[in-house]
Order: structure tokens, then C-alpha cells, then sequence
């Protein structure tokens, strides 16, 4: 982003850079990393406690001695309007990715944590949807966490979620061929990129689903272990509740075991695990198009 009298962030302007700044700030680049440093140094450390999380600092320093801020603002006040924007911008953001926890936690609880988290965590990527990978992580060790200790799992399937909208759809085995090939049994599967398994210690998936629901006062029964299969399949993505054997049948054919192999070391664990169910899963595991070809 070039700062000059002819730059426009946004939608307004709230500061230029004089043109007399020397020729090293004059640099694009070095443009940029000043004014990041400007920006972020007061806003790395922000806390949950702050008038509304509003981001504000001193306006000290060569770079913005040199700032010329717009009407009667002056260089503090320019500078904290992209403060508070970049505040504002990543607590949307982390809106849209965690949009349960939103729900769960009510706007001021959740914006409270983006707060802090933003405090802690810088923006590295020009994807903005890149942001918030480690905020179950926070979520966890949260106050929030002792009352409602699911929250973390919903945080981390809730990213998983956005991770698996945005990959791209893989190339599927045809159903008829994998089914009559003379390797299936013996020869590992090969999983498309986009499949997701995913295990809680928590009903998460109930709470997730309810998420666009216009109270949040009861929640899904949460208690109880789930296993989770979420796949592309076309345009869709779509989400399915497993038993426990099943997902982890899964989990070896993905780690690269053959069919046989992930059958005779989940006997020993699930020995009710029959032919039938066997079947079943397979008929399944076709069906969704997870698997994409074989290790032959």
C-alpha cells in the first residue's frame, strides 16, 4: 500500500506522507514496513480491557513525524484510525470463520477473545481467510473453557471447516472401477485432499449445525464422543456422523494401510465390527468419492 497525498485506503484518506522524506522511505517497501510499524506496535499487546478494543498509541517516531494528517485530525488520531481498522477488520474475520463460537459465546464474550487474540497474533498473509489457525488454541485456555469445555474441539472443527471449503475439489475414483478392482483389498486407498476426518470428545457437530439459530440460551446436548467424515462432492460439502470403528478404519486406510490390514487391526479393538457393517462402509466410502485412486 503507497502512502502519498494521492492515496485512498479504504474508502478515505486519514494521513498522506510529506514527499520530503528521505529517499530510503521513499522505497515502496519501506513505506509499507514503517507504516506497518506505526500501526502494529500499538495494537501487538492489545488486551480485552481497552474502551471496546479500540487500539490507540502515540504517534512517536521518525516515519510519523513525517505524516501529514487529514483536516483537524491530528498525526495520533490518523494513525489510530487504521488502528482501529485493522482491529475491526480481523474481529470480522475471525467472525466469519468461527461463526458457532460466535453464536455460543454472544457478541461481547466473543469479540472479547478476538480482542485478545489479535493482541497476540499478527496478520501475515494477503488472504485475510488465512488468519485465526491457532485461535482454538486461546479459546481453550480461555475462562469460557471452564464452563463449556467443548469449545476448543468446536474452534478447531469450525477451522478445519473453512480449510476444506476453500480446497479445491479432488479428482474421484470412479465407484465402478475401485469396486471391481483386483488391488482393492491389498493395496492402499489414496485419499483426495479434500476429505476431512475429525474426532471431539464433544457433540460439536449438533452445536455447529444450530449455528444460524436466533438464540443460543440452549444448546445442543453437547456431551458424548463423535467421529466426523466431511468431504467435496461437487459443489457441496457434506458432513457425516460415523461410529467409532468405522472412523477409525478410516483413519488407517488414510494413514496408508491396505483395506485387509485396516480390517484385521481394527478386529481386535471393535471384534462386533462385521462383514455387514464392513460393507456398509465401504458402500459409503464409494459413494462419497473421498478416495481418489489406488497406491498401486
Amino acid at each position: 500500500m503507497m502512502l502519498s497525498s494521492e492515496s485512498k485506503p479504504g474508502s478515505c484518506q486519514a494521513l498522506a506522507v510529506e514527499s520530503s522524506v528521505s529517499s530510503e522511505v521513499n522505497d515502496l517497501a519501506a513505506v509499507e514496513r514503517e507504516f506497518a510499524a506505526c500501526i502494529l506496535d500499538n495494537v501487538l499487546g492489545l488486551d480485552s480491557d481497552g474502551a471496546s478494543g479500540v487500539a490507540t498509541g502515540p504517534a512517536d517516531g521518525s516515519f510519523a513525524s513525517q505524516i501529514v494528517p487529514a483536516g483537524t485530525l491530528s498525526v495520533g488520531a490518523a494513525l489510530d484510525v487504521y488502528r482501529n481498522g485493522y482491529v475491526v477488520r480481523l474481529c470480522e474475520q475471525l467472525g466469519e470463520t468461527y461463526e458457532a463460537l460466535w453464536w455460543c459465546l454472544g457478541d461481547e464474550d466473543f469479540f472479547s477473545l478476538c480482542r485478545r487474540f489479535i493482541g497476540q497474533h499478527r496478520s501475515h498473509s494477503h488472504n485475510l481467510s488465512d488468519y485465526g489457525g491457532e485461535f482454538a488454541a486461546l479459546v481453550g485456555g480461555s475462562e469460557y473453557a471452564e464452563s463449556w469445555p467443548f469449545l476448543a474441539d468446536l474452534a478447531r472443527f469450525e477451522w478445519s471447516f473453512k480449510e476444506l471449503f476453500h480446497q479445491r475439489e479432488h479428482a474421484h475414483a470412479g465407484a465402478a472401477w475401485l469396486a471391481s478392482h483386483p488391488r482393492l483389498s491389498d493395496a492402499p486407498l489414496r485419499f483426495g485432499e479434500a476429505c476431512l476426518l475429525f474426532r471431539s470428545d464433544f457433540s460439536i457437530h449438533e452445536i455447529w449445525k444450530a449455528r444460524h439459530s436466533a438464540c443460543a440460551s440452549e444448546l445442543p446436548d453437547w456431551r458424548g464422543a463423535q467421529w466426523l467424515l466431511a468431504y467435496k462432492l461437487g459443489a457441496a460439502i457434506y458432513i457425516e456422523e460415523l461410529d467409532e470403528a468405522s472412523f477409525a478404519i478410516l483413519s488407517l486406510l488414510r494413514g496408508g494401510s491396505s483395506i485387509d490390514e485396516a480390517l484385521s487391526s481394527a478386529s481386535e479393538s471393535f471384534p462386533d465390527f462385521g462383514e455387514n457393517a464392513a460393507a456398509e462402509l465401504f458402500a459409503r466410502v464409494l459413494k462419497s468419492g473421498i478416495v481418489s485412486g489406488l497406491d498401486l
